[in-house]
């Protein structure tokens, strides 16, 4: 079940993203000797670490969304999205003077943002928490950025975002949403069903199906693009769906165990690696969807993310090597705390496949903070 009605059309957004120069899909990449160490069928890995040469999967949402709203101003066609450079021709074609994009990240969705306000000749005000990684802050940069650094973490930044592109007439490209503010994160969210588009054609070549899927969360955009994609098909046997943060920044987690199910915000510090999951409040539209959608709400110690970097990078037998970051990990960290446990059949039992399920992981970002990633992957205790 879901409870929020959209437009999401996957193969409409698909084709909108081919039409942006560099666009190629990303690997699905197949790890039988981990599956056999963690005791599963198979470990399939949707590898985001190369997506349009940013490490991540946010250009997916930011591309989208920014087109989306341009068309939406400009074509009589409310549902129509031009191609990527017809998008750029239609704006300065309108626009006497630019829009300026803004958006408040902890590193990966502001580089997206900043990378296609560049691309259609567009200026960006990227704002970030004042903890965030110099090297993400680096790269927001080189795409030629101005970063706007916040005292305090995320839901901060957030306001202070809100606050300036009003009092400036700057564009907010937010993956979060609240009340007022819904239609372009849920034009994010549409964006990254692009991923699971790809991910079922190369099932498909595969000629296998998967049994659950871990999905790592900060507000919730990926996992409400899951939702979406996988809850409304419905001549098909659903895949478990697990939603995956760390124990720092549990915002979906609390949300999930209250007991009316509204909004809740993350029970701890904000204290962890995953940078780009440390969100202490869901976006409301995502949760709309996420509550009614997910099977399971897992949060992780950091150790556990650092544990599932060094397993990718130091594959074995012939297992490919993946490059991840803290937060791309975190799906894969779930999974090694599953397979931790002594309950884990009863876990698995949620499928129908008690012994060997199929398992898809997502590595959401590559080495986005490499100092750190040294660190981690040097650790061999």
């Amino acid at each position: 079940k879901y409870s929020l009605k959209t437009e999401n059309n996957p193969k409409q957004v698909r084709k909108f993203h081919r039409s942006i120069p560099g666009y190629e899909i990303t690997p699905l990449q197949k790890l039988p000797t981990l599956a056999k160490e963690l005791g599963v069928g198979m470990v399939l890995v949707k590898d985001e670490s190369s997506r349009f040469g940013l490490s991540s999967f946010k250009p997916l949402g930011a591309s989208y969304a920014i087109s989306k709203l341009i068309a939406q101003k400009y074509l009589s066609d409310k549902k129509a999205v031009l191609p990527f450079l017809e998008t750029r021709q239609l704006l300065h074609s309108k626009e006497k003077s630019l829009p300026v994009f803004c958006t408040v990240t902890d590193g990966n969705h502001g580089r997206g943002v900043a990378w296609v306000a560049r691309m259609l000749g567009c200026r960006s005000k990227i704002f970030v928490p004042s903890e965030t990684a110099n090297e993400r802050i680096e790269n927001i940069r080189k795409e030629g950025a101005e970063v706007v650094i916040v005292e305090g973490g995320y839901d901060r930044a957030v306001a202070e975002s809100v606050a300036l592109s009003q009092q400036n007439g700057w564009q907010l490209i937010s993956d979060t949403s609240w009340e007022g503010y819904q239609d372009i994160p849920s034009w994010v969210i549409e964006g990254y069903s692009t991923i699971f588009d790809e991910i079922d054609e190369q099932l498909n070549a595969l000629e296998c199906m998967v049994d659950l899927i871990f999905i790592q969360s900060g507000v919730g955009a990926l996992a409400a693009s899951a939702a979406l994609y996988y809850r409304s098909k419905t001549n098909r046997s659903l895949p478990v769906l697990i939603n995956v943060e760390p124990i720092g920044a549990d915002c979906l987690f609390a949300s999930a165990n209250s007991e009316d199910g509204s909004i809740r915000s993350a029970r701890s510090d904000g204290k962890t690696i995953m940078a780009g999951l440390n969100c202490e409040t869901p976006s409301m539209i995502a949760w709309e969807i996420i509550k009614n959608s997910f099977d399971t709400f897992i949060a992780i110690d950091d150790e556990y993310a650092e544990r599932a970097m060094r397993k990718y990078y130091y594959p074995q037998g012939n297992d490919p090597r993946i490059i991840s970051g803290e937060s791309g990990a975190a799906s894969l960290g779930a999974l090694l705390a599953v397979t931790d446990n002594d309950n884990r059949s009863d876990f698995y039992a949620m499928t129908g496949n008690n012994h060997s399920p199929k398992v898809l992981l997502i590595n959401t970002e590559g080495a986005t903070d490499q100092d750190n990633f040294n660190r981690i992957i040097s650790n061999l205790e």
